[in-house]
């Protein structure tokens, strides 16, 4: 199941906010993007790109799983902007390293 309407980063103004001033973590198999937000609460994005995976099925898989593993942090996560982009790697890893990986991240965000 999708992340809540209002925790999702949708407009193309928010991306390029992030893009252009926000900072950057990077870990095994996620690259991540984030800026303070100002809302009270955090909003994720998921980006993957056709070069990760060439079938949309392997695409939307990963963004699923990516938004489930997200889902607890919407409470305990500051609040900030998130763009998550997959890696080449991400479509070969599980769940629980993929979890770990967001764990790791969130992390070194704070």
């Amino acid at each position: 199941m999708a992340l809540p309407k209002d925790k999702r980063l949708k407009r193309k103004k928010d991306f390029e906010r992030v893009f252009k001033k926000g900072r950057a973590v990077k870990g095994n198999f996620l690259f991540a993007k984030y800026m303070e937000n100002g809302l009270g609460f955090p909003r994720f994005a998921f980006i993957v790109s056709s070069k990760v995976a060439k079938s949309a099925v392997a695409r939307n898989r990963v963004r699923r799983v990516l938004s489930e593993i997200s889902r607890p942090y919407l409470k305990t996560t500051h609040p900030a902007d998130i763009v998550l982009i997959a890696d080449k790697r991400t479509v070969e890893a599980g769940p629980a390293q993929l979890k770990k990986d967001i764990e790791n991240i969130l992390g070194k965000m704070s």
